[in-house]
């Protein structure tokens, strides 16, 4: 699942980075500069993609930490509740064997009980 997160976030930015240079190029097609601009141009447009690729990168990142945290806290509290039932009918499943050794016939009635609580 990590991986498939990965693979969609870094093709997502590759996606973003083609889109810039084609972008950048049409420009240039249609509003031709000199050359020393055009290079000047393209290194800035350049940078600004860069920055903006590291920004989303670390926007995704800390959103999957995020998201981490908060999976591993409802595991947890899952855990536990899972425990507590597991625990609660062990407790309950002990009555019962009591009172069947106790006096079976006698306490059919009782079992009834303890099966509605």
């Amino acid at each position: 699942m990590k991986t498939e997160h990965h693979d969609a976030f870094l093709s997502f930015v590759q996606g973003f980075l083609l889109g810039g240079m084609i972008g950048a190029s049409v420009a240039l097609l249609y509003a031709p500069k000199p050359g020393m601009e055009t290079r000047g141009d393209l290194a800035n447009r350049s940078r600004d993609l860069k920055e903006e690729a590291e920004k989303r990168y670390e926007q995704a990142l800390e959103r999957a930490i995020q998201l981490k945290n908060r999976a591993e806290e409802q595991v947890a509290i899952l855990k536990k509740q899972g425990h507590e039932h597991a625990m609660h009918l062990k407790d309950k499943a002990g009555q019962r064997m009591h009172l069947v050794k106790e006096d079976p016939p006698k306490n059919a009635e009782k079992k009834e009980e303890t099966d509605k609580a």
